[in-house]
Parts: C-alpha cells; structure tokens; sequence
C-alpha cells in the first residue's frame, strides 16, 4: 500500500503493535493530507491483521478475509469532509458501529478530517471514545492538532506525519499526467505537499495567473530597486483596495516560498511575516508591498 514516504513511521508503528503498546486511539495529522490518510489506513489494517510480519497486512488472515467481506462491520470509515461535521455524522458512525461483529477479530473506525467536527458533534463522538467497547479502535486524521477539539485530541495518541520526499512526490505527479515543467513548479511551490500540488493542478482556472505571478515574485528578487518599483507602479495601479490587498497578499505568499529555497534571505523572512500581519489591518496594502521591497537583500 503506497503511504507516500511514510516508512520510518510505519516501522516504528509496526514495533509498537508486535508489543501490543498502543491504546484505542491514534490522530495522524501533519504536512500531507495524501500522507496522512494513507498512513492512518495502512495503520487500520494492520491493526486489523493478525501476522503483522511485514510492512504490508498479509491479505490472508482471517481477519484481513473480514476486511475484504465485511468492511462496513470491521473497518467502517466516515469523512467529515464529504458526511458532514455535525451530529448526523456521530449517528452515521453509531449506526455503523451497530452492526453485529460475528468474528472475534478487531473493529477499526477510520475517521477522515476530524478537525471539520463542530463542538457539540464532538461531544458525542467523545461519549464512543470514552467507552469504545472491546477490541474497538479509532484511526482518525486532522489537517492540524490545533485544529482537533481537545475533548477529542485528548483522548488520543498523536503521530505526525512527515513531508513526502521529493522523488517521491514527483513520481506521483508524473503519474497524474503532470508535464515536467508543471511538476517542477509544484515542487518548489508546495515543497512536500502531495496533497496541496493535485488540487492547485486540478483548478485550472487560476493556475495561469498564478504561474505568471510565481515568475514576477522571483523576477523582483533578482531586480534592482528601481525596476522593482516600477513593477509594482505598474501591477497595482488604479486598483481598488481590496484587490490589491488580496494580490499583495498573493504575491507575498509567493515570495514567501522562493525566499525559503535561499539562505541569504532569512533574516528578511521577519520583515515578510509582519507584512502578513500589516495586511489583516488597514494599512495601506501598496504601502506594505513598497516597505518590503525597501528591506529586501
């Protein structure tokens, strides 16, 4: 099963399952929602398995036979993305848990986007938490901790899920059809981000915009200050407030990541993070933009 570059922690996961370390419960969360979704059910089905030999559920256990047959009784999964994030969700997932387990094996709950629970839905979920009954476990997954509502992050184990590696994301980009250039461009722009590179490629509609953008944000670093100006004379004039600050902030985002790739831009990265915040505020967005240019190396 392809998990992305995520073989150190399955390693280390597989340790803790020979030793029967682990709890009911486990949110994997991190840079990739590819990765991590991957990995937490890859997880489920190893919890599931009774070898446990290899990285990879043997397929022909029993219980992997009642993943195959009965996946709705052993390995029931709900996307809060897709089914909702409110109290309907918490019932679909009852009545899910509901239907009779006739073997003796483990029931794995695989829940996708966590963090889209709203409070009250999530105190219900914590009540099935609380009392998960026998040989009952819970995968979940959450785009970030701090997004999980600490009634449900407390109850679990947390496992960060690294980035993916860059041969490895290029290899998955080349096989959705991604041309070289376009796979480069993801690379430097969503560097370990499988997840975020497919969905920017699949909304062509501002994908040229954007291109053209990444080539100006890197066209003003190499710039002189004059023309640098010039260009922004040029781009943010006779807008309107509101339309520069969102190019502004755009472009900054841009900026952001071409000056992550070169160690002589560091200490300008704080002048960058205030701009962020100057933006959220009623300052003038040109403004903002020109003083940044100012401070650049």
């Amino acid at each position: 099963m392809e998990t992305f570059g995520q073989e150190k922690i399955q390693k280390a996961l597989l340790r803790i399952l020979k030793k029967s370390n682990f709890g009911h419960a486990v949110i994997f969360f991190g840079h990739d929602e590819f990765a991590a979704a991957a990995l937490a059910e890859w997880f489920g089905q190893m919890l599931l398995c009774e070898e446990r030999a290899q990285l990879e559920p043997c397929g022909v256990c029993q219980n992997c036979q009642n993943r195959f047959k009965t996946p709705a009784v052993v390995f029931p999964q709900l996307d809060l993305l897709s089914n909702g994030s409110g109290i309907d969700a918490v019932r679909e997932l009852k009545s899910k848990m509901a239907l009779k387990n006739l073997t003796d094996s483990n029931r794995v709950i695989f829940l996708k986007n966590i963090h889209n629970f709203k409070a009250a839905a999530a105190n219900a979920l914590l009540k099935i938490l609380e009392e998960p009954g026998e040989k009952v476990y819970f995968v979940m997954t959450a785009n970030s901790l701090r997004n999980v509502l600490p009634t449900i992050s407390s109850r679990a184990m947390h496992l960060v899920v690294q980035s993916v590696p860059r041969k490895v994301m290029s290899a998955e980009l080349a096989k959705r059809g991604l041309k070289k250039s376009d796979i480069e461009l993801a690379l430097e722009l969503f560097p370990g981000q499988l997840a975020k590179a497919v969905n920017f490629f699949k909304n062509e509609a501002n994908i040229e915009q954007i291109k053209a953008d990444y080539r100006l944000a890197t066209d003003l670093l190499k710039a002189p200050n004059r023309k640098r100006f010039a260009e922004t004379e040029r781009l943010l004039k006779k807008q309107e407030s509101g339309t520069q600050r969102e190019q502004v902030r755009r472009l900054l985002e841009l900026v952001l990541i071409r000056l992550r790739q070169e160690a002589k831009y560091n200490n300008f990265l704080q002048a960058l993070l205030k701009a962020f915040r100057d933006l959220k505020t009623n300052a003038n967005p040109k403004q903002i933009f020109e003083s940044l240019l100012i401070q650049l190396p």
